[in-house]
């Protein structure tokens, strides 16, 4: 079908908001331009004012001003009702990429003959059961804002998209098997599973030079949201004894979110400062050339969508990486063949599987050859985005004139 026009709605995207939603929905976008598909992005923008950047022929970013705090999707739709609609009107995809920023537009246009798309990165139901059973010593009040007392207002979004959807896209087999236990088949009908992908003529551009690693100081990386879900503080908790037996090895932790006072806590209490440091937001090409540089990437993270975007993109930078034996993670990592995993919750386990990494420069590279060859040949978005186009032209009606 020719002359698609998709809108993307998320209030997250880069460089304003990180994370795997913003990287997900700008990779999106750009891989729709590529193939000559008339794509505008609707996402959120943290200064005052509307702003407009045509990036090529095919790609428009409008950001619209919103309330920077909680719930942010919510105040982002709340307050641009009218400019959304009067930006779609002239689309035949509506696409919620952040399902929760998106959903008063999909309720407003469930009517028309537009095709409504959204993309469920991971169940609230499945979140919040998962959150319960952390220690409420690793708990901050960031985490209860985001995993307990949003709760109702997301699920009711969520499920309110779901019913005027005509395709739901889910990243990961694991997500996709935890809804078939709350949802009717009905619902089930509309689901597509369509896995993570990464960009590899962007990651090639901003990565052109082979890093030079230096086994006498290495260092691993974690990137992703500071919450407790993420494991990053029962890591660092755990982490003494691997620092005693490497003590030149240096952890490097990039991100923001709640955990990040708990982390600086553990880091003085343990006196780990000469081993740990806490990096924070970086641009996007700076944390790429910390990935190149660094000796494995590690993920004691306790809940995904399925193969994950962080992990993939330390695959697709030829490191091999360390994570939990949980069925998110063995969608995509093939214990000593493409990465490590760790029995399931054993931290120390997970240290051993650090450790026997850093003391075995062979399989690292090995690991992290076959990660890359994996990552390419199944999470690559030059292939990834066809399954997409194939959706919106299957349930795109007739443009709006």
């Amino acid at each position: 079908m020719s002359g698609l026009k998709v809108s993307l709605i998320s209030h997250e995207f880069p460089p304003f908001i990180i994370g795997g939603i913003a990287t997900y929905c700008f990779d999106l976008a750009i891989n729709l331009s590529r193939k000559g598909i008339e794509t505008k992005v609707i996402c959120g923008n943290l200064n005052d004012a509307e702003s407009r950047m045509k990036v090529n022929r095919f790609l428009e970013i409008v950001r619209l001003p919103f309330f920077n705090f909680p719930p942010r999707y919510f105040w982002f739709q709340l307050m641009n009702h009218k400019k959304l609609c009067k930006l779609c009107a002239n689309c035949n995809v509506i696409h919620g990429v952040n399902p929760t920023a998106s959903m008063l537009q999909a309720s407003y246009e469930r009517k028309s003959n537009k095709a409504l798309i959204v993309t469920h990165h991971l169940n609230e139901l499945q979140t919040l059961k998962m959150f319960v059973h952390m220690p409420l010593s690793e708990l901050t009040l960031g985490d209860l804002m985001v995993n307990a007392f949003s709760y109702p207002l997301d699920t009711f979004l969520e499920n309110a998209w779901f019913g005027y959807a005509d395709q739901i896209i889910v990243p990961g087999n694991f997500t996709y098997d935890f809804m078939k236990s709350i949802y009717g088949p009905e619902l089930l009908k509309k689901v597509s599973v369509i896995y993570n992908a990464i960009d590899f003529d962007k990651v090639n551009s901003l990565c052109k030079k082979t890093a030079n690693l230096n086994d006498d100081y290495p260092s691993i990386i974690s990137f992703c949201r500071l919450v407790s879900l993420k494991g990053i503080g029962r890591l660092l908790l755990h982490s003494k004894k691997l620092f005693s037996k490497f003590p030149n090895l240096k952890f490097k932790i990039f991100g923001q979110g709640p955990l990040k006072s708990f982390l600086e806590k553990i880091i003085i209490k343990q006196s780990l400062h000469e081993h740990v440091i806490i990096m924070g937001h970086v641009p996007y090409n700076v944390l790429l050339k910390h990935i190149e540089k660094a000796s494995m990437a590690v993920f004691p993270t306790f809940l995904e969508v399925g193969p994950f975007i962080s992990a993939l993109e330390a695959m697709a930078l030829k490191k091999p990486v360390v994570a939990f034996d949980l069925p998110f993670n063995r969608e995509f990592i093939k214990p000593y063949e493409t990465g490590m995993l760790a029995e399931a919750g054993n931290m120390d386990d997970f240290i051993d599987k650090i450790s026997l990494l850093l003391s075995d420069q062979k399989l690292r590279t090995e690991l992290g050859n076959a990660a890359f060859e994996y990552v390419k040949k199944h999470h690559n978005w030059a292939y990834v985005v066809d399954r997409y186009i194939k959706i919106y032209e299957e349930f795109a009606g007739s443009l709006v004139s």
